[in-house]
Order: structure tokens, then sequence, then C-alpha cells
């Protein structure tokens, strides 16, 4: 069964023809959201927030590029699933509510669709999906276990 997180970020994918590694930040913009860096707690990845008819993404600076990507993924989810629920989102690292389940789920198949690491994931070594997808090797850990699958030797030779 598909989850409705999965499927509004395959439609993202579809209207807009995003290709990994998908342009977060582009993205964003093209829904009017501001994003900024900031030093924030070692505990808060990042947060949503609504001002007014404005929404603006957070990322707390000092974590990994990978990590960020999918910090601004993760908000889009937000923005996208659970918007009219509440007016801002506080995401810290370890807090697994109902939305923030959610929200992880939409930025997963955002960044990593279910089909392309389906079909990469026997060809390449976990460091080449990385780079593709441009995600931590945490993200990519958790999303090839959720999906069943183990990353290839990669090519002979290399």
């Amino acid at each position: 069964m598909r989850s409705p997180e999965a499927v509004r970020a395959r439609q993202l994918h579809t209207r807009h023809g995003l290709r990994p590694p998908v342009d977060v930040v582009g993205l964003a913009a093209c829904y009017g959201l501001d994003v900024e860096w900031l030093r924030l707690s070692d505990q808060v990845a990042g947060l949503l927030l609504r001002e007014g008819p404005r929404y603006l993404v957070v990322v707390n600076s000092r974590a990994p590029q990978g990590r960020q990507r999918f910090t601004v993924a993760h908000e889009l989810g937000h923005f996208f699933l659970h918007s009219r629920d509440q007016r801002y989102f506080l995401c810290t690292y370890g807090l697994q509510g109902r939305f923030e389940r959610e929200a992880d789920r939409f930025a997963s198949e955002l960044l990593m669709p279910a089909a392309a690491v389906r079909r990469l994931a026997a060809a390449m070594r976990v460091e080449e999906l990385l780079s593709y997808f441009g995600v931590s090797r945490e993200a990519m850990a958790i999303r090839l276990k959720e999906l069943g699958l183990e990353a290839g030797a990669g090519p002979a030779g290399g």
C-alpha cells in the first residue's frame, strides 16, 4: 500500500520533472518558501514557520550537507501535509510523532524515490548511491532497509 506522503512526493516529481539529486531549495522557492541556514542547537534539525502568508524553513547550518538536504525535504513534507494543522514545526533529532514520521516518509520519497533506489541499488555501491541522491549515509541506510534492499558491490574491477 502506498502512503499518502509518498504519493504526494511522487506527484511533485511528475509535476516538476524532478531528477536526483533533487533541488529541494529550488522546489521550496517554487511554492514561496524561504530557506535560511542558522546555527541551531545540536538537538534541532530545522523548523518550518508560517509568518502571515509566507513560510520559512530554517535549517541547522552545523549539520552535514546530506542532513541539511533531508531537513529541507522534511520541512517541505510538513508544508504539503500538515501546514493546515499547525503554524510551526520544530524538528528535533529523535522526535517521532505522527507528523514527524509522515514528513520523514515524504522526504525519503522526494529525495530517494523508491523506483529509482530499487533500480540502482543492486548495481551501485553505497557511496555511489549517496552521491547520486545527495543524501546522508544514515538516510540511505534507512531507505534501503525500508525497501528490503542492500546496496550492490558495484561494477567489477572498481
